[in-house]
């Protein structure tokens, strides 16, 4: 079990955190798809088969969305949630079946649960309302760029609980304006906003001093009223069609309307904005005049184009990691074809691919360290160097220049060097207690004509004869490190030991990378 959290610096009370939490109007609300969306998106990045959005109530947890339990609440009693109440970062517990305080939890008690990660529901002001936490069965951690995802997923959690927030407040307060006697009061009762009245036999506008301040206008000329034109000069220019029409469409019909647009101030700087208006007075079925409001709506358009802008973000990551998914899994199908078209029984196609996918694996988790942009070439060899000499007598060498190469360079590489490191020890230098190996890589040339040369040597084993046939070992050896490095790749067979020699240019081959100066 492990536990990594800040302790906070507390200035609320549970009191407090739950009134806060009731604000929200969130519990027992039916289920919204876009919750739906961030708990599969967290479970999908974290690869676990629980993601929850948990609020901590007086009496329970609220799941608003989840993925993996079937059911929308659980009581507190043993309850992991509650205690990322208290960490402002992750709270992490590679094993909670471990931990005595949550042996009646029901998630861990009945469904096998062991792992878990969530991370904290901070309001802007400061209250915790929950977490967003994955859940495994089995005992494991999580790494730094899952972490990374499950608080950007915790933090656009938070934002769309704002905007929903925001906007049942205004609905509200609409509701409660359409029950009042008097224009005036309509208009005040929705809060800080603007009010206006136009006039539109004149085309004249008449509003109190926050619309002057929305304008840019002399707030004892638009008490008195302004000509509707003086009113369309602060509007941002690619909006004035819009709004013309809707005021156009509503004159001509007596019908009331609504209107978003942005509008300029005297530096330049855009305001979203939201202008409603209803007919109150009219001749027949043409209107006299309309009284409405305008209020700032900049920071829930903000939220939402942030909310877009990270929604677009993820599901790059997302396809992402479903394509070098699919990549390894090609590498393993072929791994796997090969080996069961070359083997002479099926024992010895199980043995061949359990060497085999520890090497991949080891590529990969090289990899998934730098973000899948390559590799250090001196971590990929020290890699396989457990393979070459498991007693650590010193009977490989290596040298070479630090250097990073690609993805696909890495991934050959390494299955390269297990292939020689294998028949090595089976056939080669390695097989007898005398023999040895050295493995170096120097580079040459300057600009697009730099090329990396690699030798691997085997001496002191018995003598060596060329093979009779190519085998899938050859052919993997050479094939996949000339594709993938784009080079050449030389096998030789003096009786005196094997040596491999890969000759490939630096441009296009997937190497270059924290080049060492010349």
């Amino acid at each position: 079990m492990s536990l990594h959290f800040t302790l906070p610096d507390t200035r609320w009370t549970e009191q407090e955190r739950l009134a806060c939490l009731q604000r929200y109007e969130i519990l027992d609300a039916p289920r919204e798809q876009d919750f739906d969306d961030i708990v599969q998106i967290a479970a999908e990045s974290c690869d676990t088969p629980i993601a929850l959005v948990s609020l901590v109530g007086s009496d329970r947890l609220w799941f608003v969305a989840e993925t993996g339990i079937g059911s929308r609440s659980l009581p507190l009693d043993g309850a992991i949630c509650p205690h990322g109440l208290m960490v402002q970062d992750l709270l992490v517990m590679r094993d909670a079946g471990q931990d005595p305080r949550f042996r009646n939890n029901p998630l861990v008690k009945w469904n096998g649960a062991r792992f878990y990660a969530g991370a904290p529901l901070i309001t802007p002001d400061g209250f915790p309302l929950g977490t967003i936490c994955v859940m495994d069965t089995k005992p494991r951690d999580i790494t730094p760029a899952q972490g990374r995802t499950l608080k950007a997923l915790a933090r656009q959690v938070m934002t769309r609980l704002e905007l929903r927030r925001v906007l049942r407040t205004e609905k509200a307060r609409e509701r409660a304006a359409d029950r009042t006697r008097t224009p005036l009061q309509r208009v005040l009762d929705t809060g800080p906003a603007a009010f206006f009245e136009w006039d539109v036999s004149t085309a004249r506008i008449r509003g109190d001093r926050k619309l002057a301040e929305f304008h840019g206008l002399d707030p004892s000329v638009m008490a008195s009223g302004v000509l509707l034109a003086d009113v369309f000069g602060t509007i941002h220019p690619e909006d004035r069609a819009a709004v013309k029409a809707s005021l156009t469409r509503a004159a001509d019909t007596a019908s009331d309307f609504g209107v978003q647009f942005r509008l300029m101030d005297q530096d330049g700087r855009e305001h979203w904005v939201l202008a409603r208006g209803r007919c109150c007075s009219r001749d027949g079925n043409r209107p006299l005049r309309y009284s409405g409001v305008v209020i700032d709506i900049s920071p829930m358009e903000k939220a939402e184009v942030a909310l877009r802008r990270s929604q677009a973000q993820q599901q790059t990551v997302i396809k992402e990691l479903a394509h070098r998914t699919k990549n390894t899994l090609a590498i393993v199908q072929a791994l796997a074809n090969q080996t069961m078209r070359s083997a002479s029984s099926l024992e010895e196609a199980k043995r061949s691919l359990n060497a085999w996918l520890p090497a991949l694996a080891h590529a990969v988790d090289a990899l998934i360290q730098t973000n899948w942009t390559g590799a250090e070439m001196q971590a990929v060899v020290r890699g396989i160097l457990p393979l070459c000499d498991p007693d650590r007598k010193g009977r490989i060498t290596f040298s070479g220049p630090d250097l990073r190469i690609g993805s696909q360079a890495t991934l050959a590489l390494t299955l390269a060097l297990h292939e020689l490191a294998t028949n090595a020890m089976k056939y080669g230098a390695l097989s007898t207690a005398e023999g040895q190996v050295e493995l170096a890589w120097q580079l040459s040339g300057a600009g697009q004509e730099r090329r990396l040369h690699l030798i691997w040597k085997e001496r002191g084993g018995p003598p060596v004869a060329v093979p009779l046939h190519r085998g899938f070992g050859s052919r993997l050896i050479k094939d996949n490190l000339e594709a993938a490095t784009r080079g050449s790749v030389d096998l030789a067979y003096p009786v005196d030991g094997f040596s491999l020699s890969l000759d490939a240019p630096l441009e296009n081959a997937g190497f270059g990378n924290n080049l060492p100066p010349r």
